[in-house]
């Protein structure tokens, strides 16, 4: 083998750059949508326990601010990684440039209306949406002693309906007694 034939070991070519650029690009995006699935799971999970249980359990506000965390935490590791993926396709752009293949560039449209929408960045977007969205109702949740002081809805009606001929004393009001005074039987 004559020393032509043989690969240089030291030597680093614009198509392993481009490899190596490539493959990082692809390596963002897994990252990006792995963490964006959990933060899903956790989500799902949390809004089902909530309509499970309902607003007037213990871990509600909890769990609410938990969802504004992990949603700052998002928006944030998405920015990260958005600002990663234009940095590196600005490299590819470059290299495929260089090389004169940049008819063959593939990293997002250069022109049209594919071009005004960037799926990368929308994601901090919609991270800092559903933030907004768990905060307000983390705020606006009533507090647990609030919840306890409440009377149900049911028993406050209840309470007001008096029997006819009375003095004015409050009756509980159940539905054999409802069948019962329309002369009907339970």
């Amino acid at each position: 083998m004559s020393k032509r034939d043989e690969p240089e070991t030291g030597r680093i070519t614009r198509s392993d750059l481009y490899r190596e650029n490539w493959e990082h690009v692809r390596h963002v995006e897994n990252e990006r949508l792995g963490f964006t699935s959990v933060y899903i799971v956790v989500v799902a999970g949390v809004l089902a326990f909530l309509a499970q249980k309902g607003v007037d359990s213990p871990l509600s506000r909890n769990l609410l601010w938990l969802l504004v965390v992990l949603s700052v935490i998002g928006a944030l590791i998405s920015l990260r990684l958005m600002a990663d993926m234009e940095a590196h396709g600005g490299r590819l752009k470059a290299l495929a440039k260089d090389s004169g293949l940049q008819e063959f560039f593939t990293f997002g449209a250069e022109s049209g209306w594919t071009n005004c929408i960037q799926l990368r960045k929308l994601f901090p977007i919609a991270y800092a949406v559903c933030g907004l969205f768990f905060l307000v109702a983390a705020i606006t949740l009533p507090s647990q002693s609030a919840l306890s002081n409440a009377r149900p809805l049911s028993a406050a009606t209840d309470a007001t309906q008096t029997t006819e001929g009375s003095s004015e004393v409050p009756r509980a009001v159940s539905m054999e007694n409802t069948v019962k005074d329309q002369g009907g039987t339970p």
